[in-house]
Formats: C-alpha cells, structure tokens, sequence
C-alpha cells in the first residue's frame, strides 16, 4: 500500500480543556460562618450619687404613720400624725448629731420630782434648727436609760387632746394604757418601749432601752410636774 497517497494527518490545533483549581471562595449559602466583630468596650456612664438611706427606725415608723394616715384619711390625722410623730421620731434618733448645750425650751416643760434640769445633763435639742422645736434629757428608771423628749402641744389637737394624743400613740403603735395616768405605751419585740403622755400642755414621749414594770412607769409619769 502506498502510504504517500495518503493525506498526511495534521496535529491538532485544539486546546486540551484547561481545569481550574478549586476556588478558595465558599458559597454564602453553604456552610457560612459570618464573622463576629470584636466587642467594642463601653465607656461607663457617670452616674448621679446614690441617695443617703433613710434610717431604719424612722423609716419603719414613716411606713406605719403612712399606713395609718391611709385609714383614718382625716385632715387632724394627716397633721398631728404627719407631722408632730415624724419631728418627734427624727429627734430622737438623731439626739447625739443636733443636740447643742446652752439651749432652753420657750414653753412649758415638765421634770420628775425632786430633780433639776441641771442633775439630768440639760436640755438637748433633738429637732433642725428649720423644725418644731423639741427638746430632751436623759434620765434612768429601774436602772435602765431614757429619754424624755417635750415638745409644745399642736394647735389642731388643743381642743380634743385626748383623742389627738391617741392618734399620735397609735402611730407608734402604744395602744395599751398605763393604770392610773393618761400615757398609752408601747412595747416592742426587743423591749425598749415607748411611752406617750400630755403634760400642761406639753407633749411628752419617753423612750426606753428596755422593758420597764408599769407600776414603775405610773410612778415616773405622776412624778412629772
């Protein structure tokens, strides 16, 4: 056979398909995790000072004066219990910051028997100088401290003392009577208790640091003159 009749075959001139490499990029429908910004750190907003607590014991008798306004809604018990029992209980308890010596009481105030104002370490002042005036002095019963804190007699309870002074014990919860005199008294878990009494015209709340016989507190109560 004659191979040189034959059409000589040409090399092809097509290209070999080219195979691309894998793409590093993924799909953003498969198998995306989105990445997380860095959290950003927040500066602290300055805030204002926090509010000074109210005492525990003149809270806890704001709160009772407060519920007991609520159920005698009256304008007597809004004023003799709002405003008499809060001076009053301030005063005691902050007795060692205001008081200040050399100071007098301009009303009429009451002492035990057989005792002066000077035996029993003066009067302190136990209300702001922009409060009622009240003062106090310390005195012992039994042996055992208290604190006799007088303050005039409101004028909306002048006509009706009687029933002003039982609002105002109430409110201190001393809703008990002592034998023979007119005070209401109070006694609490721990046993310091709380005595309330009008004298000439003066109101008068004695506070002890524990429980005392009430034949005693009789005693101490009609000694006042």
């Amino acid at each position: 056979m004659d191979f040189d009749s034959k059409e000589k075959i040409q090399p092809s001139t097509r290209r070999a398909p080219q195979v691309r490499p894998p793409s590093s990029s993924v799909s953003p429908h498969r198998n995306h995790i989105p990445q997380q910004a860095a959290p950003q750190k927040q500066t602290p907003r300055p805030s204002a000072a926090a509010p000074k607590e109210t005492p525990g014991a003149v809270r806890r008798s704001k709160d009772a004066i407060t519920a007991f306004v609520k159920k005698h809604d009256s304008k007597k018990a809004r004023i003799a219990v709002g405003v008499v029992a809060v001076v009053i209980i301030c005063g005691i308890i902050t007795l060692s910051i205001n008081s200040q010596s050399g100071e007098k009481p301009q009303y009429a105030t009451v002492l035990p028997t057989g005792k002066s104002i000077n035996s029993l370490g003066g009067w302190k002042r136990v209300t702001p100088p922009n409060a009622a005036p009240a003062y106090a002095y310390n005195d012992t019963l039994d042996g055992v401290s208290i604190l006799v804190s007088q303050q005039p007699l409101p004028e909306n309870i002048t006509s009706s003392p009687d029933e002003g002074l039982k609002k105002i014990a109430d409110s201190f919860n001393a809703k008990d009577r002592i034998s023979g005199t007119s005070a209401y008294i109070g006694t609490s878990a721990k046993g310091p208790q709380s005595v309330l009494v009008i004298k000439k015209g003066t109101l008068v709340l004695i506070k002890s640091e524990k429980n005392i016989a009430p034949d005693s507190w009789a005693q101490y109560i009609q000694s006042l003159k």
